[in-house]
């Protein structure tokens, strides 16, 4: 189970509590529901990946580039620049 899982797993669990609050008129609700539609957001935005490059992807590509020999074909040369970014976005 990943966390995005979990989270949505999580808020899930409190949508469930719809019924008791349509019956009791318990305010608590909202604001628990609330709370995990933010965690859950920050949650997917933390594991998502980026969207563009950042400047440490960009760097990487770079230096994988000058790193690369004479010889290497296009194929490897897109492959190890796009290695590298992507490396470099997962923070490794």
């Amino acid at each position: 189970m990943t966390i995005l899982t979990e989270m949505q797993a999580l808020l899930a669990a409190v949508e469930s509590l719809k019924p008791h609050v349509r019956d009791t008129g318990d305010t608590a609700y909202g604001a628990a529901h609330h709370q995990a539609e933010m965690v859950l957001g920050m949650a997917d935005a933390q594991l998502s990946p980026p969207t563009a490059p950042t400047e440490a992807m960009q760097a990487a590509g770079v230096t994988a580039l000058a790193n690369m020999p004479a010889n290497t074909t296009a194929a490897d040369m897109v492959a190890g620049i796009l290695n590298a970014a992507l490396l470099a976005g997962q923070g490794a």
